[in-house]
This record gives structure tokens, C-alpha cells and sequence, in this order.
């Protein structure tokens, strides 16, 4: 349980980094390179499509799953115990950790991402746009 909660916190504040505006920033950094760049970076599209003007559309198709939790964060109090030395009595506390658990079971959630750059017929590329819940960078 403590290890879900942790990858849960850590997940939370690697997300919080996470924004559609860095997205966007990093796909300018791709308008008037070539597409020679972009497909040694990013790989192969998903697909490929010519366009009737003689420009191309490369989309990419990207999808991450995350975990969310579901239900409220309930305080948890956890005592250490030191139990009696030598049968000399009950043992006494020497210290308490407050945590937090949660009352219902996290769910996994699939973002997608679709980003489409246009090339002109040089390769050069022109504009992207994107659509989706997991356009985040």
C-alpha cells in the first residue's frame, strides 16, 4: 500500500511538470525543419496521407495510461511500540508516523494524443495540430 501511494504522489508531481503548453511549445520547435528530422526523432508515423496540393500529412497516434485515484485521502496514525524489556512491564511508545491511505481503489485512465504535421511537397514542415486528453510534454 505504501508503494502505491508513493508512485501515485511521485506520478502527481511528474504530471504537475506536464502541460499542454509545453506540448505546443515543443511542436514549434519542428515548424520549417524537414520531416527528415521530424521521423528520426518521433519514428515512423501512424500514417501517411498526400494531400490533393501536394503537401503530406504525418500523424502520429500515442496513447498513456495512468493511474488516478478514486477516492478521498484518509489520515492514518501508525505508533511504534517498544515492547518490554526483561518481562519489566508493557511497552511503551517511543514515536508515531502520520500517513495518508485511500478509501477506494484507483482507476486506470488512457489518454490519447493525435499530432498531425503538414509538410509542403519539399518536406519542410509547414503546421501541426493535435487532439486528444494526453497532449502533454
Amino acid at each position: 500500500m505504501i508503494r502505491e501511494i508513493t508512485l501515485m504522489a511521485a506520478a502527481a508531481l511528474l504530471g504537475a511538470c506536464m502541460t499542454q503548453e509545453n506540448y505546443e511549445n515543443s511542436l514549434n520547435a519542428w515548424i520549417g525543419r524537414p520531416s527528415s528530422e521530424l521521423t528520426a526523432s518521433w519514428g515512423q508515423p501512424t500514417s501517411t496521407e498526400k494531400l490533393p496540393n501536394g503537401d503530406v500529412a504525418l500523424r502520429y497516434d500515442k496513447q498513456r495510461a495512468k493511474v488516478m485515484p478514486t477516492g478521498q485521502f484518509l489520515p492514518q496514525t501508525t505508533s511504534y511500540i517498544e515492547g518490554p524489556l526483561r518481562n519489566r512491564g508493557p511497552g511503551t511508545s517511543y514515536g508515531r508516523s502520520t500517513g495518508y491511505v485511500i478509501d477506494a481503489s484507483p482507476t486506470r485512465v488512457v489518454q490519447k494524443c493525435i499530432t498531425t504535421f503538414r509538410t509542403d511537397g519539399a518536406g519542410k514542415i509547414l503546421r501541426w495540430t493535435v487532439e486528444g486528453d494526453g497532449c502533454v510534454a
